[in-house]
């Protein structure tokens, strides 16, 4: 295109490549190679960076271009890394991240000046509940249209009305992985449930109305959730609400079924919380007054044995099998007991890169001083205090060899130390290895080799790893037909307590490096 219509003698100046869905792309032609290829986005890439004075590419993403990767089977991944670095490198927009305003945009309002005093007639309720959102959700609930209260009010309360503040979060944190639901599908829901709700008139006596969570979970929308769960393992919930609503459907009242699906809502949602504080979180997303809850609740434990509570999760679980979850955390603690410190050391130096998705790390420098190519990202290795002398002459090795400029030069080693190791012992062995290691290999200025110890104090790590191993590898086809209804749910959780343990430990800062070399007691990153 560029050699015969952009010459001295074409017509035109230049070309715009417009590329959409092009992380869709990404995961089409890692599962269908023989249609979409790889190898093409290698060619599109090198083909417009070889004409780069005539040519531009511009792709529409709807997610972080990791977010598409870890939608593809693990084998077919490093395949796609390989590519897609190089784009990932490239300059970003951010047209829009905030869905939330796109829905009160899209909502009409008729009469605004009505609904301001309908909804705010009474200002505690919605104080209460945006400090609520606060609590429930720290970590997510800390963008400015949560955040800041004028805002909540005039996005969120009045701009997504009818929807309740926390139909709207469901929606937004459902869309936000884009792997429940893609934000488009979002729109759809709520026109299909404002458009059942359209003869509904307002009571201003009775406080004001607003559409809550469980009333989004339509048909179809339910459909999304079972898909997501069957595709992507993202958890049990909507199965095992599927199995005990069959199994009860003649016995279930409107008030049992709304509160079971208020709890499939908070897990969804990620909620971990204390027991009465859930009971207040349950009557938000189901409109459902309080005192209502508690004895409903007791209800489906007691009588329906379709409920139990998670003190380890901090939250309600829907049991859909005959077997109950107390009977399945009994088998586990007594499998997992039964692994050996020795296992779980090799088990972390083995899986857990994989099994917390731990990728190469890029430190904040080379973004600053605009650096695009790879020689500033440390590659990752995990490792064991018997295996550490390895790791580090490996380390150096894979150092010496990186020459390439899309070969990391840093190496990151995590070091798995059990929880009855003397950590300070532990840290002067390992720094004296590793420095012995370097001096052996002539390497008198030091080495970009940085070492994580990772103390498992209380043996957090050691119980998750062995659970997980057990779910994922060491069940017998018998067990895993009697605790199915909770293996698929437990291993998303173990997931996320994985990675969630694994950054806690990695936040401690036992930092190990070559004595040439000083390290600032700070953020990896950093």
């Amino acid at each position: 295109m560029c050699d015969h219509y952009c010459s001295a003698d074409g017509p035109f100046r230049s070309v715009i490549i417009l590329f959409d869905e092009f992380g869709r792309y990404l995961k089409f032609a890692a599962e269908r190679p023989y249609i979409a290829g790889d190898a093409a986005l290698q060619q599109l890439f090198e083909g417009v960076q070889n004409n780069s004075d005539q040519c531009f590419l511009l792709c529409f993403i709807q997610y972080e271009l990791k977010a598409y990767i870890s939608r593809v089977s693990y084998e077919k991944q490093d395949t796609l890394k390989r590519y897609i670095g190089r784009y990932d490198s490239a300059p970003k927009f951010y047209l829009s991240t905030n869905l939330e305003t796109l829905f009160a945009n899209l909502i009409h309002k008729q009469d605004r000046e009505f609904l301001a005093k309908y909804l705010l007639a009474d200002k505690t309720q919605w104080k209460t509940l945006h400090e609520s959102i606060q609590k429930w959700f720290p970590k997510e609930a800390n963008r400015n249209v949560w955040l800041d209260s004028e805002l909540f009010q005039k996005v969120i309360l009045e701009g997504c009305w009818p929807l309740h503040p926390l139909s709207v979060w469901f929606l937004c944190h459902l869309s936000s992985t884009g792997k429940e639901l893609q934000q488009r599908s979002a729109i759809s829901f709520i026109e299909e449930v404002l458009s059942q709700e359209i003869e509904t008139e307002l009571n201003d006596k009775q406080g004001a109305w607003c559409i809550p969570a469980t009333r989004l979970c339509t048909p179809s929308l339910f459909e999304e959730l079972l898909a997501s769960e069957e595709y992507g393992l993202r958890g049990a919930g909507a199965h095992a609400f599927l199995a005990a609503e069959q199994r009860y459907k003649n016995d279930l009242s409107d008030t049992e079924r709304e509160i079971l699906l208020a709890v499939l809502i908070a897990a969804k949602t990620k909620l971990k919380v204390g027991r009465d504080e859930f009971h207040h979180a349950l009557s938000a997303f189901s409109g459902i007054p309080l005192h209502l809850i508690q004895p409903t609740v007791h209800d489906l434990m007691a009588e329906y044995g379709v409920l139990e509570w998670n003190d380890r999760f901090q939250r309600y679980e829907i049991i859909g099998d005959a077997v109950p979850r107390t009977e399945f955390t009994k088998f586990l603690n007594k499998k997992s007991a039964m692994l050996s410190t020795e296992r779980i050391e090799d088990l972390f130096a083995a899986h857990i890169k994989n099994w917390a998705e731990l990728q190469e790390l890029a430190p904040s420098f080379a973004y600053d001083n605009e650096i695009i190519s790879n020689e500033w990202h440390f590659q990752i290795e995990c490792t064991n205090i018997r295996r550490i002398a390895i790791a580090i002459k490996n380390a150096v090795q894979d150092w010496k060899n990186a020459v390439q400029v899309d070969t990391a030069r840093g190496q990151l080693l995590y070091c798995y130390v059990s929880p009855d190791a003397d950590s300070v012992q532990m840290q002067k062995n390992i720094s004296k290895i590793l420095n012995g290691i370097l001096s052996d290999e002539k390497c008198e200025k030091g080495a970009p080799i940085l070492i994580v110890m990772l103390h498992d104090v209380k043996g957090k790590l050691k119980q998750v790893l062995a659970e997980y191993q057990i779910i994922c590898n060491d069940l017998t086809e018998d067990e895993k037909q009697r605790y199915t209804n909770f293996i698929r749910d437990y291993n998303t959780q173990l997931t996320e307590e994985l990675k969630l343990t694994h950054e806690e430990m990695v936040q401690k800062r036992n930092y190990i490096f070559p004595k040439k070399i000083k390290v600032e007691n700070m953020r990896l990153k950093k």
